[in-house]
């Protein structure tokens, strides 16, 4: 775990070498997430998040940005219906996003899109119990710790310092498979790639001037009036 957090502490020292144009912030809020692929539907595992990131523009006026994050995510499944089996699974990653962010000063809104490496640290095994009737198998659950996902994210700025962000995420690749019987007497299986799939919800708080925060956002502009 020491090293993901000299990530962090790294990021927050980069942007101190270029304070006028890398701008540093700490992000905080929740994720909804389920796997796909285990036969159970609807974003029902809660978990927190919260990182720190930088942002650096590459285009003139700050219309292009390119964002770098180190994240602590909560993702798994959850299910506690009975219909087909009861499941909680917390999967707990640190996350690397890679994003690209092009920022609408009309709408005031910052749209974005990339790539996610995510390095999964813990797996702890809440509880699992099925039925005779729906059966998956539960030697194989185990995930893989490399995960790579693609993330898309609406971003707007709420007030001077302060973003909102809603981010959703999928795993590009699996990083597992379940086996699944439908009935133990006659056992026809059958297996399910399974994917990442999450939701975030975030609050961000950047620093920096907060005039320049907002240049490219909400394209404000100070006019002023001619002495007579």
């Amino acid at each position: 775990m020491k090293r993901y957090f000299v990530i962090l502490a790294l990021l927050l020292l980069a942007t101190s070498v270029q304070a006028q144009r890398i701008k540093a912030y700490v992000a905080g809020g929740f994720t909804a997430s389920h796997i796909e692929g285990d036969e159970l539907y609807g974003f029902h595992k809660w978990g927190g998040m919260f990182g720190v990131g930088a942002l650096a523009p590459i285009a003139p006026n700050n219309r292009v940005k390119f964002g770098v994050e180190a994240d602590y995510t909560l993702r798994g499944a959850k299910n506690t219906s009975g219909v087909p089996y009861n499941i909680n699974l917390p999967l707990q990653y640190v996350d690397i996003p890679l994003t690209i962010y092009y920022n609408d000063p009309k709408a005031g809104f910052a749209f974005g899109a990339g790539l996610t490496y995510g390095r999964l640290v813990q797996q702890p095994h809440d509880t699992i119990s099925f039925g005779p009737a729906f059966i998956p198998d539960t030697n194989n659950l185990h995930f893989l710790t490399n995960d790579f996902l693609f993330h898309m994210e609406a971003r707007f700025q709420v007030w001077e310092w302060i973003f909102f962000s809603i981010r959703y995420q999928r795993s590009i690749m699996p990083i597992n498979s379940m086996t699944f019987t439908e009935d133990a007497a006659t056992p026809p299986t059958y297996t399910n790639d399974c994917f990442n799939t999450s939701v975030q919800c975030r609050l961000e708080l950047q620093f920096g001037d907060p005039n320049e925060s907002s240049k490219g956002y909400r394209g404000k502009k100070k006019y002023h009036k001619r002495r007579r």
